[in-house]
């Protein structure tokens, strides 16, 4: 019995990223700081119908857009995003799928407001 899942349908490459905000600017507005904290290959998939655990949920997850499907990895929150070619997908929730530690469905909402930029080298 094999732990790892087919690496074929995994064929985007994405940034997971968290907030390491500490501040405000001398208006006293938030400034958000983003870092990039791993890469992951996955599948990016629209929600619609997706999967059926969605729909058994009590209370929906609002916004949802996108389920992100990878390998495993620990540590990853709804407070964090995942970036794929610029486009920002918000982090709802992250499902150990059937609790095996060899796939972690993040179940996200697209922000359509805003579009990544990666820092300019030099």
């Amino acid at each position: 019995m094999t732990k790892w899942s087919a690496a074929g349908k995994f064929r985007h490459t994405i940034l997971l990223q968290t907030d390491r905000s500490n501040g405000q600017t001398t208006s006293g507005q938030h400034v958000q700081t983003w870092s990039t904290y791993t890469t992951a290959f996955a599948s990016i998939e629209p929600s619609a119908g997706a999967d059926p655990w969605i729909a058994q949920q009590a209370v929906p997850l609002a916004g949802l857009t996108h389920v992100i499907k990878t390998r495993f990895q620990s540590g990853i929150h709804p407070q964090d995003r995942a970036v794929y070619r610029g486009r920002i997908f918000n982090i709802l929730y992250a499902l150990n799928l059937e609790e095996r530690d060899v796939e972690l469905w993040l179940y996200c909402s697209e922000d359509i407001t805003n579009t990544y930029r990666p820092p300019a080298i030099g």
